[in-house]
């Protein structure tokens, strides 16, 4: 620790003018620590002079101004902030200054905090300035030095989770640095070979080996002045080798395996294969299903193997095999689906093999068979089936031992019907464009004719668009038919028509543009629709019908925040209907708000908009108490020249500290409705953009994203998930600390949730 001395005398009357212009050029503080004990050595050489002077003109000069800046000490790195205690008396003015490149809480205070910066923490040490002045009776500056010593926490890593095979050891890869020793720990009952190197060997002991795991600890302890060890864990897990069983020998009819009894234990993963020509659907599964091939199926014993490979450092593979002996079961094939007309016969061709008895049976019908015990018959259709116009014929085989489930094939037989055709009496059409979709069934094919001069998008489609011609809208009347061909054998057509008149209506006036008033301006929207049959207009303001107005056009002669919203118009005839624009009209109001700020940290916010919103404007009243104030759009030191804040908004909260109570009125205009507010996902500041209290649960009761709101220099929160709310309500002109969940943002409408 260093202290410095200047003292000039103000009767230096003798000295020459160049000296005495000297001392005049530095009689403010430097913003250097180097330049400011650069100056006391310049002035040394002085101190003679004003001592002698002084003394014999003016006697004693009474108190002296003293500096001390502390001791010397030595912090650990994991402190955030460390405290500054500095001494003086008799001065006129302190300040602190760093060599390095940390911040003072208060750089004037002789009481304050140090925040050390990266080149602080790499160099490991700092050395602090305090500079003391005072003028009277003369000007004297005094500086004191104190050096900080940065000392690094302990840190270590015990390493990554591992594996070792039972019965084998395990080397541990673990590291640390600024510790003063080191200490391996087992939550098991496994051993190291010297548990105070940062990489010793551990063998599991048995009750290891029968959890199949241990977690081991690595811990660092500090070096003075630090006091917290760091801890570090990583967790091996101890495989033991395979065992398997792949299930008893089975004997099979033709079809699929499904192993079901297969067991294994300790292995990483499991390979099924087999001696015949079949296939697995998941080899690597326990019990999987085996599919056999054609040459498995032929009686012959085939084997299926099951080997389990075990986890690594584990070598060791486990293999057991079963036996499969597979019996073909019965085939048949009836062929063809089949299309008859209503009245026809079905001619059943049916094949087989490796069956005992075959039977003709239906499903959905109730017509007979010639012959049902016969490959080839026929088959006469009943009254249910012409009705439905499907069945299915089923040739059934029933199989030989030691098969016990018959085999079946069927076919499909569709019974066609004649075709039938239903349009609507009547189409009215408010445009010259005509959907149509007639009803068809039992058809082949299909064909629209017109008796205008219009066409059709697609003439062969039952759902088409007919576009009206010049005469077809001239006359406002035209008609079209459908003709159905039936399905092949039926031989029977048949059509019907519709008449389509024409109404169509056009829009003459839309004037529906967003909007923003100030109050007692003029609201004036007018929607207008032309048409051959008579409407009504029915105007909304924010979805409800406002009766009082039944005409083309809305006015409002004196628009008030009451006003503010969102309108349409739909006008409807019995025919149609046809809705306007929508036009989003906000309002602003003539208001004053006061914002009350504490002493110290706090969040503000406002719902004024400023005619006037250059940062220096609106904090005017109250920059000289403003020590910083920032959002996330920057940050503002009203004393210095740092500023990233250009303009007051009111979608956004601040934080500032304050070195006293204050409060600060805005003048200008409140927006309705209130603009929503974008809560982006994490931590953020929401704004409250209300002149009157918010309720909570209305404002996000709806938005099961926001999970916490709190104070920013208070205690009370809202968090439902604890079914804690000490908030109830956001106050006006405060922000607060909000937390959203989700991925995305969320916009908040302090109309309450919508």
């Amino acid at each position: 620790m260093k202290t410095y001395f200047l003292h000039i005398a103000l009767l230096l009357l003798a000295l020459p003018a160049t000296k005495i212009s000297a001392l005049n050029s530095i009689s403010q503080p430097t913003t250097n620590p180097s330049e400011v004990i650069s100056e006391q050595v310049n002035f040394a050489s002085y101190q003679w002079m004003h001592n002698s002077i002084n003394e014999s003109k003016f006697g004693d000069p009474g108190p002296r101004m003293t500096v001390f800046a502390g001791n010397d000490t030595t912090v650990c790195l994991t402190s955030n902030s460390i405290p500054v205690h500095g001494y003086a008396t008799d001065y006129y003015y302190i300040s602190w200054m760093s060599t390095g490149d940390g911040f003072f809480d208060n750089h004037i205070s002789l009481q304050t905090t140090y925040t050390p910066g990266e080149d602080d923490i790499a160099l490991g040490r700092v050395v602090l300035y305090l500079v003391a002045i005072n003028n009277t009776p003369i000007y004297t500056r005094m500086v004191d030095s104190v050096e900080i010593t940065i000392v690094p926490a302990p840190q270590c890593f015990a390493g990554l989770e591992d594996t070792v095979c039972k019965g084998q050891t395990f080397q541990l890869q673990g590291e640390a640095f600024y510790y003063s020793n080191l200490v391996w720990l087992s939550a098991g009952d496994g051993t190291f070979d010297d548990n105070s190197q940062p990489a010793p060997v551990y063998t599991p002991g048995a009750g290891d080996c029968l959890n199949g795991e241990v977690s081991l600890l690595l811990v660092a302890s500090p070096t003075a002045p630090c006091t917290l060890p760091h801890i570090s864990s990583m967790n091996l897990v101890i495989y033991d080798s395979p065992e398997v069983w792949a299930g008893s020998d089975t004997l099979l009819c033709e079809g699929v395996y499904t192993s079901t009894a297969a067991t294994a234990t300790n292995y990483q993963w499991l390979l099924w294969q087999t001696s015949g020509d079949g296939t697995f659907d998941d080899p690597s599964a326990l019990n999987p299903v085996y599919y056999p091939g054609s040459d498995d199926m032929t009686g012959n014993e085939i084997f299926l193997v099951l080997q389990a490979f075990p986890y690594e450092p584990c070598f060791f593979i486990a293999t057991d095999t079963i036996a499969l002996q597979v019996m073909p079961r019965p085939w048949v094939s009836v062929g063809a689906d089949q299309t008859i007309c209503a009245g026809d016969v079905v001619v059943c061709s049916g094949q087989a093999q490796n069956y005992q008895q075959i039977h003709w049976v239906t499903y959905g019908g109730g017509g007979t068979f010639a012959e049902p015990n016969a490959l080839t018959t026929t088959y006469t259709p009943g009254s249910y089936e012409i009705a439905t116009g499907l069945c299915f014929l089923v040739l059934v085989a029933a199989p030989h031992y030691p098969c016990i489930l018959s085999e079946s094939d069927w076919m499909e037989l569709k019974i066609y019907k004649n075709p039938t055709v239903e349009l609507p009496q009547e189409i009215i059409s408010v445009t010259d464009t005509v959907h149509l979709s007639g009803l068809m069934q039992h058809y082949q094919s299909c064909q629209w004719h017109t008796s205008g001069d219009g066409t059709f998008g697609d003439v062969a489609n039952p759902s088409t668009v007919y576009y009206a011609g010049h005469n077809d809208i001239e006359q406002r009347l035209v008609v079209l038919s459908l003709v159905a061909m039936p399905l092949s054998p039926c031989q029977i057509t048949v059509a019907d028509t519709v008449a389509v008149s024409f109404e169509y209506p056009r829009v003459l006036v839309n004037q529906m543009a967003d909007r923003t008033l100030t109050g007692g301006e003029i609201l004036n929207m007018e929607f207008e629709v032309e048409s051959l049959v008579s409407g009504q207009y029915h105007w909304y303001r924010n979805g409800v019908w406002q009766q009082n107005i039944s005409g083309s056009e809305y006015l409002i002669p004196q628009v008030s925040a009451i006003d503010a919203g969102v309108y349409y118009c739909i006008f409807s005839n019995p025919y149609f209907s046809i809705s306007s624009d929508t036009a989003h009209v906000n309002v602003l109001e003539m208001a004053t708000q006061t914002l009350s700020i504490p002493a110290g940290w706090s969040a503000i916010s406002s719902c004024v908009i400023p005619p006037f919103a250059e940062i220096f404007t609106v904090l005017d009243p109250i920059i000289r108490k403003i020590i910083v104030i920032y959002n996330d759009s920057g940050l503002f030191f009203p004393h210095t020249t740092k500023n990233d804040i250009d303009h007051w908004t009111t979608h956004t909260g601040y934080y500032i500290k304050t070195t006293e109570s204050c409060t600060l009125t805005l003048h200008g205009y409140q927006q309705f409705p209130a603009p929503a507010v974008s809560v982006k996902p994490g931590w953020s500041l929401l704004p409250v953009n209300s002149l009157q209290q918010v309720s909570i649960a209305a404002l996000v009761g709806c938005h099961q994203e926001i999970t916490a709101i709190k104070e920013v220099a208070g205690t009370k929160m809202y968090w439902p998930e604890k079914a804690i709310n000490t908030l109830q309500n956001l106050q006006p002109g405060k922000a607060y600390e909000i937390f959203n969940s989700a991925s995305y943002e969320v916009r908040l409408n302090f109309q309450g949730c919508k």
